[in-house]
């Protein structure tokens, strides 16, 4: 068996497929094989915790007197493969050994060879059905900044705020995750949506769906079955991840707790400075201090009370509040833009402050909610 394949094609879509090969997955099979009807080779690949499956078309086809029409090869190597072959060759030559233990991958100026398994299992294909389509930009820049957000310890497996959480309703997409110190949840327009749907996802497999390129103006159709979401990207490649069986976190109430009794606008290039400085110079302590003099300015202090201001516009009684700072470095890289509003209700103990992003016109997003607890006993 011999044919040939563009190769850049080739390599679009054997590299989003090879993302999903982890090296040490215990269920792991990557399948190549050739669809006749279609004349297309399909490649895909199932981990314990994901299916990608994708094709290119054939551009010249020579058969033998085997019908073998389909191979299990070595999922590691193939991906050492495709990290050698150069971006800018024309075509690939792809044809079996003598013995079919073999693939010889032929380029202008070098032969590469991928083991064949001798034994060759059909991989099960998802029966997944449409959810809606968005923005790529929206659902992808999203899913990357709020995974930041979930717990990744082994402890929190079995809970919630392990899972980045998405609601699809009928004009709406809502994302949201949490820190059990931290809230976060951002809203933007999906279509197509014909049943309401709920989809918990670990960040490892958020990751996952989120390495893959997209152009800012593209639109991506989302995927999903009983124990699969994902989506299929501009090249036709389907991307799921597995769905855990965690439950859904109920947050709908903290945004009626949230005070706004005492509130300030600060810069958050300016927030985010003062917060990574004043870690760094105190890299022993978990938290950070923020006081609130009434004069237009916050100060941020470490445990080894060094101090930096930063202006916070707004009329606010004294205040001093402990909080965790490796949330709020979390907060200041990855959703926290421009200005925002920092809002909250007394100024002793425990509270729950909501910060309010702002567009340039000093306006507030309401499709943003955030929250986060002080530290304060």
């Amino acid at each position: 068996m011999k044919l040939t394949l563009p190769c850049k094609r080739f390599l679009s879509v054997a590299n989003v497929v090879a993302k999903s090969i982890a090296p040490k997955d215990t269920i792991s099979q990557t399948l190549i094989k050739i669809d006749e009807n279609s004349n297309k080779l399909i490649i895909q690949h199932r981990g314990s915790t994901s299916f990608f499956k994708g094709s290119v078309p054939i551009s010249d086809f020579e058969t033998d007197n085997s019908d073998v029409r389909q191979w299990s090869v070595d999922g590691a190597q193939l991906k050492v493969i495709l990290s050698v072959i150069p971006k800018d060759e024309e075509n690939i030559e792809i044809e079996t050994s003598e013995d079919n233990k073999l693939f010889i991958i032929k380029l202008s100026n070098s032969k590469l060879k991928l083991p064949v398994f001798e034994t060759t299992e059909n991989i099960y294909n998802e029966n997944v059905s449409v959810l809606g389509t968005v923005s790529a930009h929206e659902f992808l820049s999203n899913l990357q900044n709020l995974i930041k957000l979930t717990v990744t310890d082994e402890v929190a497996a079995d809970h919630g705020i392990s899972c980045l959480h998405i609601f699809g309703t009928k004009n709406n997409l809502t994302m949201m995750s949490t820190n059990t110190v931290a809230l976060v949840e951002k809203k933007f327009n999906i279509e197509d949506v014909e049943n309401d749907f709920t989809v918990l996802i670990k960040a490892p497999q958020a990751a996952l769906l989120h390495s893959n390129h997209f152009n800012a103006d593209d639109i991506v159709s989302l995927y999903g079955s009983e124990t699969t979401f994902g989506y299929i990207d501009p090249l036709g490649t389907l991307c799921l991840v597995n769905k855990p069986n965690n439950e859904p976190i109920a947050y709908e109430h903290l945004k009626n707790i949230v005070g706004s009794e005492e509130q300030v606008m600060i810069d958050t290039a300016q927030f985010k400075y003062a917060i990574d400085a004043s870690a760094k110079l105190s890299t022993e302590s978990t938290e950070l201090n923020l006081i609130f003099n009434n004069n237009g300015k916050v100060v941020i202090e470490n445990l080894n009370n060094d101090q930096i201001e930063v202006p916070a516009l707004g009329q606010v009684a004294n205040t001093k509040m402990s909080m965790i700072k490796e949330t709020l470095s979390i907060l200041c890289s990855s959703v926290l833009q421009n200005k925002f509003y920092m809002n909250w209700t007394g100024n002793s103990g425990a509270r729950m402050l909501q910060l309010q992003l702002l567009n340039s016109d000093n306006e507030v997003d309401e499709n943003t909610f955030i929250c986060i607890t002080t530290n304060d006993k």
